[in-house]
């Protein structure tokens, strides 16, 4: 099955945010973690720290990719984030959170320019 216009961008994203969250030191350990009731985008690591990351990525739409975050997606995503920790036997000890990483993509000029937003919940 083709990949629509908007799952390519949203993939293009989200290679862009593991490249920059590789440049912060993070290692990227699990994508599109996928379960019915939502989905996380990228799990990053530090020693000490997990991160996962919402991804929202915009390409020539004249909005703020974080208007998306509404109250309902928050809710899914901190539930599929304690689904991750329980069924990946994370320790209590791990310090974890949430952050949003916003990506604007330039096809003209095949540039990408990224925003972090931490610890959103």
């Amino acid at each position: 099955m083709a990949k629509t216009s908007k799952r390519r961008i949203g993939d293009t994203g989200e290679d862009v945010a593991c490249t920059y969250l590789e440049g912060k030191g993070f290692r990227v350990v699990d994508r599109n973690y996928l379960k019915p009731w939502g989905e996380i985008d990228i799990v990053a690591e530090k020693p000490g720290l997990l991160v996962f990351v919402e991804v929202k990525t915009v390409s020539g739409e004249m909005f703020r990719p974080e208007e998306n975050m509404h109250e309902a997606k928050l809710r899914r995503l901190h539930r599929v984030v304690q689904t991750y920790l329980i069924s990946k036997k994370i320790p209590e000890t791990i310090e974890w959170r949430i952050d949003l990483v916003c990506v604007y993509l330039n096809f003209a000029t095949h540039k990408a320019r990224v925003e972090c937003i931490e610890n959103v919940v």
